[in-house]
C-alpha cells in the first residue's frame, strides 16, 4: 500500500485548517486506499502558551485568569479531533532537512491545502511548503492556497524556483493559478478545497460518534468571524436577535460566547448543519453552509481582503455570488440560494478533483 505524507499549516486552533486536513486524510484513505498521514511541523505545538521571552511570560501571567482556562479547553477539543482524524506521524519536521529524512519513508508528499504559500510566509517557510528538500517525483500540491498574491520579493524568488519541481501541481483559487502562470508560465488547475470532497452526509457520518451539542437547540444563527463584523453585518445580527434567534457566536472570546469558543472542529460542523442561517467572513464557514444548504451572508472584504480571493472563487464556482454581503441586505432581505445548482456544480468539481489526486499518486 502506498504511503502519502501531508504537509500543511500546523496548529490546533483553526477550525478550517483542521477540517481540511481531516478531509484530505479521509479521502486518501477511504477513496484512494492509501496510507495517509499528516507530518507535523513547528506549528503543531500541544501546549496553550509558548514562552519566548520575559515580556511574553509577563503577558501570559497577566492574562492567565481569563484566557488560560478558555484556551486550554479549546486546545483539548482540537487535540481530541486531530488525534482521531489527522493520523499524525510521530515525528515532527521543523525544517527542510528534517522533512527530507521523513519523506524517505513516503511514496509521495502532498503540500496543501490551506494558505501554505501565503504572502506572509518567510522565505524559509516557502521553501518548506514548496517541498524544496523533497525529490521532484514525490512532490504534489493539492489545493495549495496563496491567499491573495503576490508574494514578497525574496519569497517569490524561492517560489519561482521550487514550484517548477512539482510532479503534479494544483491550487485552490483562480488568483493563485493566474499568478503562477504569470511568473512561471506553468498551468495549475483549480481544485476543490478538501472539505468539499466530502458530501454533507459524509461529514455527518464522520462525526456521528462525537457529541452533538446543537441537534435540539432552539432556532439560532451561526456567526463565525475572524475580524470584527462590519456595522452593516452587526445590524443584521442585532435585528435577528431581536426577532428571537439565538446568536451562536462561535469564534468570540466574549464572556457570553465562551461556551462556543472552546468547542472543536466537530462541533463546528454540527453547529453549521443545524443552524437557520450562517453569517461570516470565513472561507470554511462559507463552505460548510453551502454543503449543509444553510442560507449564507459572507463579508468577503474583511480581514484586509485576505479572504476575498478564495471566497470569490468559491461563490463563483457554486453560482452563489449573491451570498456576498452588500449594503442592500437586511434581516428581511437576504439571498435564498439555489443549493441544488450549487451542489451539482460541486459534484462536477469533486469528480475532477478526485481524478487529479488519483492521477497524481498513480491510483
Amino acid at each position: 500500500m502506498k504511503k502519502i505524507g501531508i504537509v500543511t499549516l500546523g496548529g490546533y486552533y483553526n477550525h478550517g485548517n483542521r477540517l481540511q486536513n481531516a478531509a484530505l486524510i479521509y479521502v486518501l484513505r477511504r477513496d484512494l486506499n492509501v496510507e495517509a498521514s499528516t507530518i507535523p511541523n513547528w506549528g503543531n505545538f500541544r501546549g496553550v502558551y509558548r514562552v519566548r521571552s520575559f515580556k511574553n511570560l509577563l503577558g501570559f501571567v497577566k492574562n492567565i485568569n481569563f484566557q488560560y482556562p478558555l484556551l486550554k479547553a479549546r486546545l483539548s477539543a482540537f487535540l481530541s479531533f486531530s488525534d482521531e482524524f489527522s493520523y499524525e506521524d510521530s515525528r515532527r519536521a521543523i525544517n527542510s532537512r528534517e522533512l527530507t529524512a521523513i519523506s524517505n519513508d513516503y511514496d509521495y508528499i502532498i503540500a496543501g491545502s490551506d494558505q501554505v504559500w501565503a504572502n506572509w510566509q518567510t522565505p524559509e517557510e516557502i521553501d518548506y511548503f514548496t517541498l524544496g528538500s523533497v525529490p521532484d517525483e514525490k512532490r504534489i500540491a493539492y489545493a495549495a492556497s496563496m491567499g491573495n498574491p503576490p508574494l514578497k520579493k525574496e519569497s517569490e524568488k524561492i517560489f519561482n524556483k521550487q514550484i517548477r519541481h512539482f510532479s503534479h501541481l494544483s491550487v485552490r483559487e483562480q488568483a493563485a493559478a493566474d499568478y503562477i502562470e504569470r511568473i512561471t508560465g506553468l498551468q495549475s488547475p483549480v481544485v476543490l478545497d478538501p472539505t468539499m470532497l466530502l458530501t454533507a452526509q459524509q461529514w455527518r457520518e464522520l462525526v456521528k460518534n462525537r457529541q452533538d451539542l446543537f441537534k435540539n437547540k432552539p432556532k439560532y444563527v451561526f456567526c463565525y468571524f475572524l475580524s470584527t463584523p462590519s456595522s452593516k453585518m452587526q445590524a443584521i445580527i442585532n435585528d435577528l436577535a431581536s426577532r428571537g434567534f439565538t446568536i451562536v457566536n462561535f469564534n468570540s472570546k466574549k464572556e457570553s460566547d465562551r461556551n462556543y469558543y472552546k468547542l472543536g472542529p466537530d462541533s463546528f460542523i454540527n453547529a453549521v448543519s443545524h443552524s437557520r442561517m450562517v453569517l461570516t467572513d470565513s472561507y470554511h464557514a462559507s463552505v460548510f453552509s453551502i454543503l449543509f444548504s444553510r442560507p449564507l451572508l459572507v463579508d468577503a472584504g474583511r480581514m484586509g481582503g485576505k479572504m476575498s480571493s478564495r471566497i470569490t472563487t468559491l461563490l463563483t464556482n457554486t453560482g452563489l455570488l449573491e451570498c456576498q454581503m452588500t449594503d442592500n441586505y437586511t434581516a428581511d432581505n437576504y439571498p435564498k440560494p439555489n443549493f441544488e445548482l450549487a451542489h451539482r456544480r460541486i459534484e462536477i468539481l469533486r469528480n475532477s478533483s478526485l481524478s487529479f489526486l488519483r492521477k497524481a499518486i498513480d491510483c
